[in-house]
């Protein structure tokens, strides 16, 4: 006797989870993704908002990065007609190569208007002439200031991404849940420590 091990073995899935989609928001977590984008990127709140409410945050995403990537091509034309020396490999990569991604356009906006903001406050300017002068700072070392600017940019990013990320695991929870039918799950659970 043999065995055919080439027969294809269909499997139906413990838990039909449907179609995978953009989850909806609450209208808190759909209000502070609109401020994002409005502080970050100057998008009208109400624009911003019922667009994201209504599921069409990626499209949001989408039209930021490609506004971004027209406006570096128009910086670069307008950054070469001005520069009189020639450019290296770190100034082009720092300048023109950075990805501009939609899945993070949001989060790297904000996080850069929230440094340069910050950079601008009172007790960071030259006429307030304090401790910890910022613009002074970038005056004597302009190397090190813009580093911690991108450092603090970058964590400020990588934050709201993480933040941004639980609220759409947490919403696809709640969407997916009243699909499932509990006690079904509650069964194979209880099976499974019965067995252990």
């Amino acid at each position: 006797m043999s065995i055919d091990f080439n027969i294809p073995v269909q499997m139906e899935p413990l838990l039909d989870l449907g179609e995978v989609t953009q989850p909806q928001l609450s209208d808190e977590q759909a209000s502070k993704r609109a401020g994002k984008v409005a502080y970050g990127s100057g998008v009208p709140f109400n624009n911003a908002y019922s667009d994201i409410a209504n599921g069409r945050e990626s499209e949001i995403r989408q039209q930021l990065a490609a506004m971004q990537k027209s406006q570096r091509a128009s910086d670069i034309v307008n950054f070469l007609s001005i520069r009189k020396d020639p450019l290296s490999a770190e100034e082009i990569n720092a300048k023109f190569n950075a990805p501009i991604m939609p899945n993070s356009v949001v989060e790297d906006n904000y996080a850069r208007r929230f440094i340069n903001q910050y950079s601008m406050e009172p007790g960071h300017s030259v006429e307030t002439n304090t401790n910890g002068d910022w613009q002074e700072m970038e005056r004597i070392n302009p190397a090190v200031t813009e580093r911690a600017d991108t450092i603090g940019s970058n964590l400020i990013a990588f934050r709201e991404m993480t933040q941004t990320g639980i609220e759409d695991a947490e919403s696809a929870c709640y969407n997916i849940l009243p699909r499932l039918n509990l006690s079904i799950v509650y069964e194979e659970v209880s099976l499974a420590q019965s067995l252990a």
